[in-house]
């Protein structure tokens, strides 16, 4: 069509985006639903946990978490048995600490703790 030689594809999106990436209380208020139902069991890999968080980010992308909230989260739903890990972690790190740096931190822990993975005993 020669009046709307670039299409009118960006109305589409637009509609969409508003549809399904709305940013509005309700939203903040749908996020923060969804990071309580975050959880972690003590003998999961903590990969679990951090891909549910990865996976709130994702669905809603207009609402930002900053650093401190992303570790308030990790730090809130970590089980008490990486409380050292993370610890040391952060004390080490200092303001350089990244999500990753706990994530590899409370991998490697969970590796030595079920170094089969998850047991039958504990996983029942």
């Amino acid at each position: 069509d020669a009046d709307w030689p670039s299409g009118l594809a960006y109305k589409v999106i637009d509609a969409l985006l508003k549809r399904f990436r709305p940013d509005d209380v309700m939203s903040k208020v749908e996020m923060r639903r969804a990071i309580e139902q975050v959880k972690m069991k003590k003998d999961e890999d903590p990969t679990t946990l951090f891909e549910q968080i990865s996976q709130v980010q994702n669905k809603f992308v207009n609402q930002s978490l900053s650093k401190e909230d992303l570790l308030a989260i990790v730090l809130e739903k970590s089980p008490l048995e990486y409380g050292a890990t993370i610890t040391a972690e952060m004390r080490n790190k200092g303001s350089a600490l990244l999500l990753s740096d706990i994530r590899e931190a409370m991998h490697a822990q969970w590796r030595i703790m079920y170094p089969n993975g998850k047991t039958k005993k504990t996983s029942e």
